[in-house]
């Protein structure tokens, strides 16, 4: 909060000095720098951490979900469908946002909960409520009707959306500002107009990924666009600005890359575009093209660069890796590329394969010494697979803990057997890749492709690393990994490894609200004793959530195939007990009685209780046939599971006292 007040001082500062100065494009690119301060410090409590990521994007299925109907639109009839659907949708309406009057989200702090009450009894005042519009005043009578009912996580996610949508607004106006006051000076584009372009390129680049709801592909495609206007813009503000005869060299790679990073949006919103029939390419290969041709030329012009003695002190794209960033981002975009040309129906499956054949055959890591144009198009496809994973091998080499060079890698071997025959559907149907073909790859094992995968993940996730310093999508992809690769132990490190670490920020700032208004007991400050079937977001209670239910599928599984002595499973009842432990929510507690969670028990979304039922069935009662759907039912189940894990507990706490005095005795002289 205290950054807040500081920032919002300074802007009122500069805004008096623009006051004074109107024409000095400096106070308004100033004023655009202090408000996306404050729009960062707000999508850093914001941005719900519990939202999972589409984990097909990572793991290999076992059954390849190709697409059912194959697209009939190309062209500019694509761009006009995804366009009118758009329009059409709920989607097409501006932007969230309560009133006209922005300057009270500077006025306000979002990071305390007073300060969000403040500003909405100042909204609800008779004078200011007849200002706002009949959508305004709609919004902010279901935001307050939210507060009432003690809601206070969607209250202030809803207001979150209302400061996020006005700062931006706010942000982006004093930019264009700015780029216009620059562009009339004497000296053309020089001064600051290619630093503010590509600020204002950075913002609109990163509305794509953080936004408060989710973005249609013609939201994503204009943004992405007028992005790259931007950064063509700085860029050939920076080549303009040095001499032709001048020994100086720009740093247009940030540029470079940053426009590569907008065609490849682009292009990933123009997939489901209809094959053609002539031999015009489709727009997605087009604009996959000028993202590679891009990031090959930052990679080049960033090496010369470095060549010359100079240092590299790379900070975009949110890596600090340096010149391993280019070189990482070319053969990302190739295995994506791989990956997205199987996914298609049957009928496009040839066409897909052969545009991604062209696509990666342009920029190797290591180009092949012999042609490959006349061999068949699925070795050609391995070739330049094998050639993007000695790339992205290349990136851990360079920089280990470099997470997204990691993730790829490992995201290359899950991915493998699919590569190799692209034309099976079932991993059950495939065979194993020859032994000449995972020659070629390092590290690829000829059988199951997670143990591969296993090797390369596991190197973000040593001891000595603290989880909560990755990325979501790297440790849920590592929870995943783990229970495909039925590693329980390595779960249950995670489990207390996230119980050691403190709250995340959007987890911090949940429960603070509640501290703020006095709705919650300020002692409750750990969060290894969150009640998990309580509405929260936040990346300590996704990932104790994810990671807790990957080990009742994994435990849960053992039980049923039943190959295991009568001990072990009693172990393993007792390990699906703990697991229900730690949702910190015993059977009689008052929120099982509650409609939402009622629900969830009925459809077995809460893999704790239904993993300790089943169990307990399996072993205690396995006459039992019977499959229990109502709440009523697995409610009693429940109950019993519990009693018995209790039981179980204190029989094998007594056991390990006994084996404890056993061996002090035999160690006393």
């Amino acid at each position: 909060m205290d950054m807040e007040i500081v920032v919002s001082q300074q802007l009122f500062a500069i805004i008096n000095a623009i006051g004074y100065n109107p024409t000095d494009e400096n106070n308004w690119y100033r004023a655009g720098l202090c408000i996306a301060v404050k729009l960062n410090l707000i999508l850093d409590r914001l941005i719900p951490a519990d939202n999972t990521f589409e984990l097909g994007r990572f793991l290999s299925p076992r059954n390849l979900m190709r697409k059912e109907c194959r697209p009939t639109r190309d062209g500019k009839k694509f761009l006009n469908y995804q366009r009118l659907s758009f329009l059409r949708s709920s989607n097409s309406s501006r932007s969230k946002m309560v009133g006209h009057n922005l300057g009270v989200y500077m006025e306000h702090q979002y990071c305390s909960a007073i300060s969000l009450k403040m500003l909405q009894d100042f909204l609800l005042q008779s004078d200011s409520y007849q200002c706002l519009d009949s959508a305004s005043k709609k919004l902010l009578n279901s935001t307050t009707s939210l507060f009432h009912k003690e809601e206070l996580s969607a209250w202030q996610r809803e207001w979150g959306s209302f400061f996020v949508s006005a700062l931006r607004a706010m942000c982006q106006r004093c930019f264009h500002v700015a780029m216009h006051l620059s562009k009339q000076k004497v000296n053309g584009l020089d001064g600051i107009y290619s630093q503010v372009a590509e600020t204002f390129g950075t913002a609109l680049y990163d509305e794509i990924g953080f936004s408060a709801r989710k973005l249609s592909d013609y939201e994503k495609r204009r943004k992405a666009v007028l992005a790259a206007n931007l950064f063509q813009c700085s860029l050939d503000s920076l080549r303009s600005s040095v001499a032709e005869d001048s020994n100086d060299c720009p740093a247009t790679w940030e540029s470079l890359l940053m426009i590569g990073k907008c065609y490849e949006k682009i292009a990933n919103t123009l997939r489901d575009e209809a094959f053609l029939e002539s031999e015009r390419t489709r727009m997605y290969e087009q604009f996959m093209n000028q993202a590679l041709e891009s990031y090959n030329k930052a990679r080049v012009e960033a090496r010369a660069f470095e060549e010359d003695g100079s240092s590299l002190d790379y900070q975009g794209g949110g890596s600090s890796h340096g010149l391993v960033e280019f070189t990482y981002r070319v053969h990302a975009t190739r295995l994506k590329v791989l990956i997205s040309s199987i996914q298609v129906c049957s009928e496009d499956l040839q066409s897909s394969l052969s545009e991604a054949s062209r696509i990666v055959e342009k920029y190797w890591f290591e180009k092949p010494t012999a042609p490959i144009e006349d061999k068949p198009l699925q070795d050609r496809l391995w070739i330049s697979f094998a050639d993007v994973v000695k790339g992205l091998a290349s990136c851990r080499k360079g920089s280990p803990f470099f997470h997204r060079s990691v993730y790829r890698h490992a995201q290359a071997f899950l991915w493998a057997r699919f590569i190799h025959n692209p034309r099976v559907e079932s991993v059950d149907d495939m065979e194993q890749i020859p032994s000449e073909k995972c020659s070629l790859i390092e590290g690829l094992e000829s059988g199951s492709n997670y143990n591969s995968a296993e090797v390369i993940l596991n190197a973000l996730f040593d001891k000595k690393r603290k989880f909560d310093r990755l990325r979501l999508k790297y440790i849920s992809a590592f929870i995943e990994l783990m229970y495909c690769c039925r590693k329980h132990d390595q779960l249950n490190l995670l489990i207390k490894s996230v119980n050691a670490t403190p709250r995340d920020l959007p987890s911090f700032y949940d429960v603070s609200l509640g501290w703020d208004l006095n709705c919650m007991n300020k002692k409750q400050d750990c969060h290894a004793k969150d009640n998990l079937l309580m509405p929260s977001f936040g990346l300590t209670y996704f990932l104790k959530r994810f990671a807790n239910a990957a080990l009742c599928r994994i435990l849960v599984d053992d039980v049923k195939e039943r190959n295991t002595t009568e001990r072990t499973l009693i172990e393993t009842f007792h390990e699906l007990y703990n697991c229900f432990l730690r949702l910190n929510c015993p059977p009689d507690d008052a929120l099982w009685q509650t409609q939402h969670v009622r629900r969830q028990l009925e459809i077995g979304t809460i893999l704790e209780a239904d993993a300790l039922c089943i169990a307990y069935q399996c072993i205690f009662n396995p006459d039992e046939k019977s499959i229990i759907l109502t709440w009523e039912g697995k409610m009693s189940l429940l109950l019993i599971a519990c009693k018995k894990g209790h039981e179980v507990c204190i029989s094998e706490n007594d056991t390990d006292v006994l084996k404890r005095s056993r061996k002090k005795r035999k160690l006393e002289p």
